[in-house]
């Protein structure tokens, strides 16, 4: 049976565990194997998710004690499910517009349009350039943390 890290989309992680041996494991794989559009990024994607989630996380705070005018579990869930949930959805709509769904609609829109010509008109895939992983990570931690406090609220 082949170990995980024999396939060869885990290439970049051997080659990493051979170079620094002497660093753990578990280091090593979330440091440097997480992937990212098909590439793989180091400690500074790692840095990026961190800050984007404790950012993510003071704000349903912040919005739960606006919103809610407390503090509590029930707050917290509902404000995370609808800051969780718009990230994805941040997330998922741009990756539509990156593969190209919308470039039928959007030719149209610019052809109509007497700003344009033929040579200006370029697809609404190749104008999105945004990376969208770590909002979309964001995201699904979020939900998986909401996910959680729901299970304790029921349990309660």
């Amino acid at each position: 049976k082949k170990s995980v890290l024999e396939y060869p989309i885990f290439k970049p992680c051997r080659e990493k565990l051979d170079t620094y041996s002497d660093l753990p494991v578990f280091h090593l794989f979330f440091c440097s194997c997480i992937m990212n559009e098909n590439h793989f990024v180091g400690e500074r994607m790692l840095k990026k998710l961190v800050c984007w989630f404790l950012a993510s996380q003071l704000l349903v705070l912040l919005f739960s004690f606006l919103v809610y005018k407390r503090i509590d579990l029930l707050a917290y869930i509902n404000t995370s499910f609808t800051i969780g949930a718009l990230l994805i959805l941040f997330a998922a709509s741009v990756l539509m517009a990156r593969t190209g769904f919308f470039d039928a609609f959007v030719y149209g829109f610019q052809r109509m349009s007497s700003k344009f010509n033929e040579e200006d008109v370029r697809p609404l895939s190749k104008l999105v350039t945004l990376r969208v992983s770590v909002p979309l990570l964001t995201g699904v931690f979020m939900m998986v943390l909401m996910a959680i406090a729901l299970f304790l609220q029921s349990s309660s």
